[in-house]
């Protein structure tokens, strides 16, 4: 189970929305996060592409923390690189956010 969930996106706004769409199912709770600083084991971020290079996404998953990953224009190519760097999940970056919300669920062990 995770001890958080916390979301990390270049621009505050879309992080500030992400929070908000995300929170209106009730299940979880979220903290935004600008920098990848202060994280633990079993945390669970979702972050951008753009934020989150490759390089990171292991650094981080390498540390314990699962890391899903919005793609805004995605790739099976990228999808296949960020899994392969110890990425939780590759979702596109869509306006539909139940994707999302199932993953998230899944990875904190939380029940619908």
């Amino acid at each position: 189970m995770a001890s958080h969930v916390f979301l990390a996106a270049l621009d505050s706004e879309l992080r500030q929305a992400l929070i908000r769409r995300l929170s209106r199912a009730g299940e979880l709770e979220f903290t935004p996060l600008a920098v990848f600083e202060g994280l633990h084991l079993g945390d669970v971020v979702v972050t951008t592409s753009p934020h989150c290079s490759v390089s990171l996404c292991a650094s981080l998953a390498g540390q314990g923390v699962r890391v899903v990953v919005l793609a805004p224009l995605p790739s099976a190519q990228e999808e296949a690189e960020y899994l392969k760097a110890g990425g939780s999940a590759y979702l596109p970056m869509v306006v539909d956010i139940e994707p999302l919300q199932r993953e998230l669920v899944r990875l904190t062990g939380q029940s619908h």
